[in-house]
């Protein structure tokens, strides 16, 4: 098995920025600006990177700024990494080129490639991955199939927990309490509650969460710390476009993962 562990630097620097990212109580206050010049202003005090964003800024300006932080991360993390950590890495990092909870072609691309670079090499990550692709493969299947229609086109890989029979019987089914039932003996029976897009990306960011603090020294706290990065970028771009809405707080708080 090749090695794929992390130096000391690297848990260090990762353990350091993660502190530095915002928590519910920062989110929450986000939420409370009455506008986008007070809530850059609140941004600019949390996160280092931002100091040459405007206080007016657009969303596509705040969205640069806030990759810019992402690949400074990456260029330091990079030199740290063994080989075998660059190639699980790189492998990674296509899903930044693409949107794989919507564009099944590149997805099923991305997802055959990162499984090949971690199998046999990390326990960790070719889990984690099949257990997304599982969960990519349910909301697939709800989402896109007609009623009796199951599209096995749409399906990543072989399944892990999930197998054809059970993606076909949520094939037939109109919502999330028919999907609950169906999952009811599976891995995943507690994965959906009310809002299964929610849900799901609910349940992934605990488990990049719960990986990253449990695995250091491992490549894959590198990977989970990268995923919750792109989680809080998302949640700062709802929160930011709410506000610039105008929409309850209730409603941006309803939308955000943490």
């Amino acid at each position: 098995m090749l090695k794929t562990v992390c130096t000391p630097d690297v848990n260090a620097k990762l353990k350091a920025r993660y502190s530095k990212t915002l928590n519910r109580n920062d989110l929450e206050n986000l939420m409370k600006q009455n506008n986008i010049k007070d809530a850059i202003i609140l941004l600019k005090s949390k996160i280092e990177g931002l100091d040459k964003l405007e206080i007016n800024a657009n969303r596509v300006e705040l969205e640069k700024s806030l990759d810019s932080i992402v690949e400074t991360d990456l260029k330091v993390i990079k030199k740290y990494l063994s080989n075998s950590g660059i190639k699980i890495l790189e492998a990674y990092l296509m899903k930044y080129k693409i949107d794989v909870e919507f564009d099944n072609s590149f997805a099923k691309l991305y997802f055959s490639n990162f499984l090949n670079a971690v199998s046999g090499t990390n326990k960790i990550l070719e889990k984690q991955l099949k257990i997304e692709m599982d969960l990519l493969n349910i909301i697939w299947t709800y989402r896109y199939t007609r009623k009796n229609q199951f599209n096995p086109n749409l399906v990543l890989g072989k399944g892990y927990k999930i197998n054809i029979n059970i993606l076909k019987e949520i094939a037939k089914v109109n919502n999330v309490e028919e999907i609950k039932e169906i999952l009811a003996n599976t891995s995943y029976a507690n994965v959906f509650k009310t809002n299964i897009e929610k849900d799901f990306k609910q349940y992934l960011y605990e488990m990049y969460k719960r990986n990253f603090e449990r695995n250091i020294f491992d490549i894959s706290m590198v990977i989970n710390y990268f995923e919750m990065l792109e989680i809080e970028k998302k949640n700062i771009i709802t929160i930011i476009e709410g506000i610039r809405y105008k929409l309850p707080a209730k409603e941006i708080n309803s939308k955000i993962i943490i």
